[in-house]
């Protein structure tokens, strides 16, 4: 009996609809369509799909678009419009360098965050960059860049890179050589890696440094 009731579920399983792809918009080389909660803008030729987000450039800047993500302002039910609150923006236009100059496409990406809030007030630039480089960063993650990338200085004729988490620091002595250091107690660094000695103990073993088979 728990065999036959088994097999029928599974049997009910197999026969329960799946949610079909719904084709909004096809031509020969290009579809748009929903399937469940997903969309799919798809090519069918060997060039990648393109989703095009413009608007004109005039005296006062322009061009590009805006990628926003919301969330409901309505716990558990999906709202729309001026029921969302925006979370986070992805909006690319005119470089600020070049505001307002008619004809000139040079771009601008700038991120978005919300801090906690619903309101305009709320969303803060994260971070900003053209092509030649970065043009605004929050100081929080400019922190978090100068700490990964080694900006701390150690002691006296150090310099340090730590870890995201600041439980390891790779330090350059003024001697020359690598350490890294385990500092889950900050009062007493240990030592767990020695460039120099895995350099003599390479040589000891007949090996050239970097190591080669």
């Amino acid at each position: 009996m728990r065999n036959r009731l088994v097999a029928l579920l599974f049997a009910l399983l197999l026969a329960a609809p799946v949610a079909a792809q719904q084709v909004i918009s096809e031509t020969g080389i290009g579809y748009v369509a929903f399937e469940g909660n997903e969309q799919t803008v798809g090519s069918k030729v060997d060039d990648p799909a393109k989703v095009r987000v413009t608007v004109s450039i005039t005296e006062h800047g322009g061009g590009g678009g805006v990628i926003s993500f919301n969330a409901s302002r309505i716990w558990g039910a999906v709202q729309f419009g001026g029921n969302q609150t925006e979370m986070a923006m992805l909006r690319v236009e005119q470089a600020e360098d070049v505001r307002g100059q008619v004809g000139n496409p040079k771009a601008e990406f700038n991120f978005l965050c919300n801090v906690g809030g619903t309101d305009d007030a709320a969303m803060r630039k994260c971070l900003s960059f053209t092509y030649d480089g970065i043009t605004a960063i929050s100081p929080g993650i400019a922190n978090s860049i100068r700490g990964i990338a080694g900006g701390m200085v150690g002691g006296t004729g150090t310099s340090r890179m730590a870890s995201p988490h600041n439980g390891y620091w790779l330090q350059l002595q003024d001697d020359g050589n690598y350490v890294i250091y385990d500092v889950s107690n900050p009062e007493q660094p240990r030592p767990v890696f020695d460039l120099w000695w895995l350099m003599f103990t390479l040589q000891q073993m007949g090996h050239p440094y970097p190591y080669a088979h």
